[in-house]
């Protein structure tokens, strides 16, 4: 995965207290969205927000800027007001290398709003689908772990986008980098339901129902997949 140089802001208990109205200025959508979330499921999400204003997997960052107490202690509005100023940046890069806890595709909502985030980075191994991250405005480079995103095909919930980034050659193992979203999005039906699904023995998904842990020939049929799903493909399927 390309290395950043990332301008890293710490938060501390004692800046909390000093925060005044500040902490209002950002964007609205980010912070409405963010409160819906957490009336969805404030343990969940209050706990997942934690983890990415933190950088990820507590096993994997050198450690929260904000005390767990804390955090626990704010409102949902004041947690909402952090998220926003310390997610919605233009470069964030967020930690999971070799876990299976998550995040997952319906995480990807929590960016939604997103006003000022333009890459981002990160070891999601257990995300599905991407297509939520369309819905940022100047969303434009994706570098990630792609391990468990072609279960996604399997469970039939691509679009095009994640497609698109499944057509990109592996950098290492599962990790992809996906540049120029933006110019993708004025080209293709990014958001459009990718329905391709051959009737091909070699090409065929496996059954959900299937033991995909135990299915010798995940690897090839993945080769051969990899093989039909390409930009060519997609854009003489789906271009605008």
């Amino acid at each position: 995965m390309r290395s950043k140089s990332i301008e890293c802001t710490i938060i501390t208990d004692e800046s909390l207290k000093n925060k005044g109205d500040s902490m209002t200025t950002g964007s609205q959508d980010f912070i409405q969205n963010c409160l819906q979330l957490l009336e969805e499921n404030e343990r969940y999400y209050s706990f997942r927000y934690y983890e990415f204003i933190s950088g990820g997997d507590s096993l994997y960052t050198s450690g929260f800027p904000i005390s767990d107490t804390h955090w626990k202690g704010l409102s949902r509005m004041e947690k909402a007001e952090l998220a926003e100023k310390y997610l919605n940046v233009p470069s964030l890069v967020i930690g999971y290398p070799g876990t299976e806890n998550g995040p997952y595709a319906a995480d990807m909502r929590m960016f939604h709003g997103s006003d000022k985030l333009e890459s981002l980075s990160g070891d999601f191994m257990m995300v599905e689908s991407y297509s939520h991250l369309l819905k940022l405005k100047n969303f434009d480079n994706l570098y990630v772990d792609t391990y468990a995103h072609l279960l996604g095909y399997i469970h039939r919930i691509w679009t095009v986008f994640d497609a698109l980034i499944f057509s990109y050659e592996y950098i290492r193992r599962h990790l992809v980098e996906v540049e120029g979203i933006l110019k993708y999005k004025k080209e293709l039906q990014l958001d459009k339901p990718f329905d391709f699904y051959s009737d091909d023995p070699k090409l065929k998904a496996p059954s959900e129902d299937e033991d995909l842990n135990n299915w010798d020939g995940w690897d090839e049929w993945e080769e051969l997949l990899k093989k039909t799903i390409t930009r060519e493909f997609i854009y003489k399927n789906f271009a605008k």
